[in-house]
């Protein structure tokens, strides 16, 4: 499962997007903030990037998607809880 997608940003549409996209929190061992790990889109990409090409009967051609997947962001913030939400 990817847990982020996000299409080709160009220099100028990145200056606009909000500066935390994603934030995870819980039994978590390192964060960037008291128990929270806050990435913005920079931080998203050096995490190791994913690829899915995938069909379906209701859609026309492939479809990709690039991102990063959710274990290795839970990973990168040490986490040890049991269920996700």
């Amino acid at each position: 499962m990817l847990f982020y997608f996000s299409p080709e940003v160009s220099g100028q549409e990145q200056s606009i997007l909000p500066s935390s996209i994603l934030e995870v929190s819980g039994a978590i061992s390192k964060g960037n903030a008291e128990g929270v790990a806050h990435f913005d889109i920079v931080e998203l990409r050096t995490l190791p990037q994913a690829r899915l090409e995938t069909t379906t009967a209701v859609t026309d051609g492939v479809h990709r998607f690039d991102g990063v997947l959710m274990r290795d962001i839970l990973a990168h913030v040490g986490s040890h809880g049991t269920v996700v939400t």
